[in-house]
Order: structure tokens, then C-alpha cells, then sequence
């Protein structure tokens, strides 16, 4: 089983096939995916629902994430099939019962962040004394706008980070931070927007790759329809390295809450 991301910037219809979710997109063939198959569906929050086709993933514990076209998740749907686990939200919710808990959050995940920096600052050439968080920023953003325009650099950043949000959501919801739970610890946490940052910085290499590869495929006249659905075909190529990447911080926050004392 693996996520399903409906990512298209024009609105999908999505329906069913049988036991199968058919999504229509303008100026694509339809694509059909056996709902057996199916962990998760991310879609934009103007996707076209059929009736049919949300019961079938309710009844089949598939649940959906709806996103913006930012990126930002705006909301779930879960099915009475969907199972949730509670562990990682009851330990958060004890480490900010703490009086030192939001500082010790705080300080795990700037050495997190740190982590990501320093590995893409080594793979990038980057002298120790400029990992700064400030100074590789804008580093990248350089890097990005000296490939393209800042329409597509936007355009790429967005359909990407619309992918990450939905895997990201997928990966809490695993560990049993689902949409409510998160919403309980915020504004003191928000441990989505957190890991979204954490693996950005693991995107800003493929995105520089993929900003030239548009770029390419605009030059050549290629339609817009299927440059987008080219990009979304390379994230999803992206996606075991990023989810192997959230499982390590997701790893690491719990040896730190057992630090604590936290089971």
C-alpha cells in the first residue's frame, strides 16, 4: 500500500471505478488505483468528490488529507476503518505538562535542524563557518533563482511542498497525531509544520534538478498538464528517502522523551 497524491493544479474529479477511485484531470487519461492498494489519498482541497467515492475510501479506513494550494494541510477525513494510535500526542502532551517541556522540544529540534543543515551544507561544498541557518538560506534561494523565474520556482516549490505536507500528515498520523490530536497541542507545538521544515532541507537539491528540468520541458513547448504531472511522478520517487528521513527525527524525539523519562 502506498499514498495516493492527487496533486494537479486543475481541479480533479474523482469518482470510482468499482472498487477502484478514478481521478479525471483536464487534458490527462484518466487514472484508476484499486482502493486495496491505497494508504492514503492527498488532494487539493477543490478536488470534485463524488458521493461513492468518499464512502468507498470512509469504508475502506482510507483517510484523506486536503491540502492547500500552498501546501498547508487544511484538513482530514477518516473512516470508521481508520485506527488510530494515541503514543506519541499522550508523551508530547506530558513533556508540555513540564515546566521545561516547550524548552526541551525546542532545543531537540534545533539540533535536528542543525543535522539537516550540516548535511546539505557538505553536500553543497559549504565551509563550516557558513552552515548558519540565515547564510545557507539565502544560498539556496540564489541558487534557485538563478535557474529560473520566480513564477517557476514558486510553481515547483508548491507542488512539492503540497506532497510533503500529505506525507508528513500520513507519517504523524501513523505515530497517532492525527489532525485533532495536533490541533490539542497547537499553539504550544505544531509538530506538522516542525518535520515539514526539517525535510525541506533535503528537497532543495532535487528541487534545484527539477527547476532545470521544467525549464527544459517549457523550452521544448512540452504541455503544462504533463510537466505537472512529470513533477509529481519525480517527487513520488523522492518519497522513501523522505519518509525514511521522518522516521529518523520521529526516531530520535522519542529517545529524547524516554530521556525525560517519558514512555
Amino acid at each position: 500500500m502506498k499514498p495516493l497524491y492527487i496533486l494537479n493544479e486543475s481541479v480533479p474529479r474523482i469518482s470510482t471505478q468499482g472498487t477502484a477511485l478514478r481521478i479525471d484531470c483536464e487534458q490527462q487519461a484518466p487514472a484508476v488505483m484499486a482502493i486495496r492498494y491505497i494508504s492514503q489519498v492527498v488532494a487539493p482541497a477543490t478536488a470534485r468528490w463524488t458521493p461513492r467515492a468518499l464512502t468507498l475510501c470512509m469504508r475502506s479506513g482510507v483517510p484523506i488529507v486536503f491540502v492547500s494550494d500552498h501546501g498547508h494541510v487544511l484538513g482530514f477525513l477518516h473512516g470508521t476503518g481508520s485506527h488510530q494510535r494515541s503514543g506519541l500526542f499522550d508523551r508530547l502532551r506530558e513533556l508540555l505538562a513540564q515546566p521545561n517541556g516547550r524548552r526541551i522540544y525546542n532545543v531537540w529540534w534545533k539540533s535536528m535542524e542543525s543535522r539537516q543543515r550540516c548535511r546539505l551544507a557538505g553536500q553543497l561544498r559549504i565551509p563550516p563557518d557558513r552552515h548558519r541557518c540565515r547564510s545557507l538560506r539565502r544560498a539556496m534561494e540564489r541558487a534557485r533563482h538563478a535557474r529560473a523565474s520566480t513564477t517557476l520556482v514558486k510553481m515547483v516549490e508548491q507542488t512539492w511542498k503540497r506532497g510533503l505536507s500529505g506525507l508528513v500528515a500520513e507519517l504523524l498520523a501513523d505515530q497517532g497525531l492525527d489532525a485533532t490530536r495536533r490541533r490539542a497541542l497547537w499553539p504550544q507545538l505544531d509538530p506538522a509544520s516542525d518535520l515539514i521544515a526539517l525535510l525541506e532541507w533535503s528537497l532543495f537539491l532535487p528541487s534545484l534538478q527539477e527547476l532545470i528540468r521544467v525549464q527544459a520541458a517549457l523550452d521544448r513547448g512540452d504541455p503544462p498538464p504533463m510537466i505537472r504531472a512529470t513533477m509529481l511522478t519525480r517527487f513520488q520517487h523522492l518519497v522513501p528517502d523522505l519518509r525514511s528521513r521522518a522516521i529518523d527525527v520521529l526516531h530520535r524525539l522519542d529517545q529524547r522523551l524516554l530521556e525525560e523519562g517519558i514512555v
